[in-house]
């Protein structure tokens, strides 16, 4: 019997609200929250090789941990399928600078803005996404079946408000997701795309997926959660 183990950042809320609409229609599953954002720059987590057992930081009050396997899963369980969705994010990248300052080296426009080398943008990529792509590769060491869950694109109003252009952050953007998306190839770790019903011409999610608070630039709905659920089905 199909068991799923979707896990990772606050981009996990639309799935389990998707898988509970669903109800039985959807297989035997667990949908948790583990280390994010700034969590994510260091190691966030252990690995016991001798009980092939990884341990990680819960989010939220309890902040307690999460081990995976879970109790009573095997990590070479062929029925098990674990998903996560944490390099992919484009979120962390999107806040943590100041975007319109701070420029990619080739689309400065004006004096004021900063630039950005080549090998900057990539050293930054990379200090964001080294230990969560170290973490799905110690899943996938210990025998997991593991695919990561590529996070959604902006959405048209996602610069709203910012310095920045929706141009300039959607370069931004694609630069991200092409440097993280090589990574993954490189580790050997599968990736589940944002299905391309979901994105504009240009390359940003479809407002009609927009989270359902008005004020969340960054998170999809529970119809969006759907689409990935059923995207995850595909590949057990």
């Amino acid at each position: 019997m199909t068991k799923i183990r979707i896990f990772g950042d606050s981009h996990s809320g639309a799935l389990r609200k998707a898988a509970i609409e669903r109800g039985d229609d959807f297989p035997e599953h667990e949908i948790f929250a583990v280390a994010v954002g700034k969590d994510m720059q260091s190691k966030f987590f252990s690995v016991d090789e001798k009980a092939q057992r990884i341990s990680t930081k819960r989010i939220g009050k309890e902040n307690s941990k999460v081990t995976l396997p879970l109790a009573d899963d095997r990590p070479d369980d062929p029925d098990i399928h674990y998903f996560y969705n944490g390099p992919l994010t484009f979120t962390m990248i999107a806040n943590a600078v100041t975007w319109g300052q701070y420029v990619p080296w080739d689309l400065k426009t004006n004096d004021s803005q900063i630039p950005l080398s080549e090998q900057a943008m990539e050293d930054w990529f990379e200090f964001n996404v080294k230990y969560p792509i170290a973490f799905a590769k110690a899943m996938r060491d210990m025998g997991m079946q593991l695919s990561v869950i590529e996070g959604p694109r902006p959405f048209k109003d996602t610069a709203d408000g910012s310095q920045a252009s929706l141009d300039l952050i959607m370069a931004v953007c694609n630069r991200f997701f092409t440097y993280t998306h090589a990574r993954l190839d490189e580790a050997g770790i599968p990736v589940i795309r944002q299905p391309k019903s979901t994105l504009n011409e240009d390359g940003t999610t479809k407002i009609e997926f927009d989270h359902e608070d008005p004020n969340d630039k960054f998170h999809c709905n529970v119809t969006y959660g759907g689409l990935i659920l059923d995207e995850l089905l595909k590949t057990t």
